[in-house]
């Protein structure tokens, strides 16, 4: 059982590698939740209204057939462990080379409090979690699965508790961060560059009251700059950074604009979903406008078919009452209701 993911933007364009026909012996969108359309390219749409680069894709790969009772059980367990459950999914089945596989693709917007939802040690769980199935469902694992090595390709990486909390919280290893602004300093050549590359990360450098320059993270938290550079000494930072040293603001004014930022970001997320919540609606009810008038087009054609057969009913009746035999069998009668008291 191999258990790969990944947060991946560009929604059309997983839809049409999804349903990817020629590279795959049959493709079937077995489930599509969530969401009001009911197809990939519609779905993922509504995806990406809800705000950019927020999808996360997951394949399972079981290394001999499961049933489809098992493969929705180990989805179910997926979206639990990485704390994605109730999120709108979609489900493909591919079988390629005659092995059947299946895609799962999460939107990782929690709708309700209008932000992405966090996935820290996403591969570690499912790692651990590839383990657990396999054994559940009888499974073997491949070599690199079969041993744990978990605890050796960690330890290099080791965290203090109060980074661990951090990481748990905001989804971001302290070794992401660090490539993330080693890379920064190494691709600006001049202060200026560089605070506005940790701009474009969603980082603010700030003076830090003890710690010298700090930057302060997209949820708020306080992190000494000179331990987040891999290679530079403190004061080879402070050679670079002089010259804008008097433009920098305190801790408490990095977080306000972080924090004002966030806002005017949640702000442009909920306006594009409404338009684009607004716009699915208007697509809905033209489509409900096409059927409606298909519906009452052919009501239309039944009453003027029901008219017609009545009509031919009625001459048909008037046809046979017209004849000899009609008309003296009616005078007959007439003539016996006329007569009282006649009884035979």
């Amino acid at each position: 059982m191999i258990l790969k993911g990944n947060q991946r933007a560009g929604g059309d364009d997983l839809a049409t590698h999804l349903m990817n026909e020629l590279d795959n012996e049959l493709v079937e969108v077995a489930q599509v939740r969530g969401t009001v359309a009911d197809h990939l390219h519609g779905a993922f749409a509504e995806y990406e209204a809800h705000a950019a680069g927020t999808r996360n894709s997951l394949s399972v790969n079981p290394s001999a057939p499961i049933s489809r009772e098992q493969y929705y059980t180990a989805i179910d367990r997926i979206e639990q462990r990485l704390g994605l459950s109730g999120q709108a999914r979609a489900v493909v089945f591919h079988v390629k080379h005659g092995r059947e596989h299946c895609h799962v693709v999460w939107s990782r917007i929690d709708t309700a409090k209008m932000r992405a939802v966090q996935l820290s040690h996403d591969r570690q769980k499912l790692r651990s979690l590839a383990r657990e199935l396999a054994q559940e469902f009888g499974l073997p694992l491949p070599e690199g699965l079969a041993e744990d090595r978990g605890t050796k390709r960690t330890k290099k990486n080791d965290m203090t508790q109060s980074e661990k909390a951090q990481a748990d919280e905001t989804g971001i290893t302290p070794g992401q961060r660090r490539a993330e602004i080693t890379e920064a300093f190494r691709q600006s050549d001049s202060a200026e560059a560089f605070r506005a590359a940790l701009q474009e990360k969603g980082y603010v450098l700030a003076h830090g009251d003890k710690r010298g320059h700090v930057v302060v993270d997209r949820f708020g938290k306080v992190h000494s700059l000179a331990r987040q550079i891999d290679g530079v000494r403190t004061r080879e930072l402070k050679k670079k950074l002089a010259s804008i040293d008097g433009k920098l603001g305190s801790v408490d004014e990095a977080k306000a604009a972080v924090t004002r930022r966030e806002a005017a970001a949640n702000s442009r997320i909920r306006q594009r979903v409404t338009k684009r919540m607004s716009e699915l609606s208007a697509q809905l009810a033209g489509r409900h406008a096409v059927r409606r008038r298909k519906l009452d087009g052919r009501a239309q054609e039944v009453a003027t078919e029901q008219a017609a057969e009545r009509m031919a009913l009625h001459a048909a009746h008037k046809s046979e009452a017209d004849k000899p035999f009609a008309r003296a069998a009616g005078a007959i009668f007439a003539l016996l209701d006329r007569v009282p008291g006649f009884v035979l």
